[in-house]
C-alpha cells in the first residue's frame, strides 16, 4: 500500500470525523447537518449543470474537428469536485471548492499534465531500454496446417 492510499483511506477520514465533532460542538449539530446538506445539494447541482455545459463544449469542439483536451480535463475535475462536495466532511468540501474555480484548476491542469507526461516518458523508456531490434521474417500460413 503506497503512502497516498494510507493518507486517503485511513488518515483523512479520521480528520474529517474530528472536524465534524469539533464543528458540532462549536456551531451545533443542526448547523453542521444543514451545512453538509447544502454542500451535497450544491455538489449534485454542480455535477448536473456544469457537466452538461462541459459536455456541450466538448461536442462543439469535436464537431469543429478540434481536440477537446482542456475541456475533458475540466470536465473530469468538475466531476471530482461535485463528488467531493457530495461526500460529508469539511476537508472534502474544501478540496471540491478548490477544483471548482477556474483560477485554481489551471495550476492543477499543469501539475497533472506534467505528472502524466513523466509517466508516459518513463513507460516509453521501459518499453525497449536496450534499443534491441530482433530481425525476422514471416512465412505465409498454410491453410491445412494447424
Amino acid at each position: 500500500m503506497n503512502q497516498f492510499s494510507v493518507l486517503a483511506f485511513v488518515v483523512l477520514p479520521f480528520i474529517e470525523i474530528w472536524l465534524l465533532i469539533w464543528a458540532g460542538r462549536t456551531i451545533g449539530v443542526g448547523n453542521v447537518f444543514l451545512s453538509l446538506l447544502a454542500s451535497a445539494l450544491f455538489g449534485i447541482y454542480l455535477i448536473r449543470h456544469e457537466g452538461m455545459k462541459t459536455l456541450a463544449t466538448i461536442q462543439d469542439r469535436l464537431q469543429r474537428g478540434e481536440i477537446p483536451g482542456k475541456q475533458l480535463l475540466d470536465g473530469a475535475m468538475l466531476l471530482v469536485a461535485g463528488i467531493l462536495l457530495i461526500l460529508p466532511g469539511y476537508l472534502s468540501d474544501l478540496a471540491g471548492l478548490i477544483l471548482l474555480f477556474p483560477w485554481t484548476r489551471t495550476p492543477l491542469h499543469h501539475w497533472f499534465l506534467s505528472i502524466l507526461e513523466g509517466k508516459i516518458r518513463a513507460a516509453a523508456f521501459r518499453g525497449d531500454p536496450a534499443g534491441m531490434i530482433i530481425e525476422g521474417e514471416t512465412l505465409p500460413k498454410d491453410k491445412n496446417e494447424y
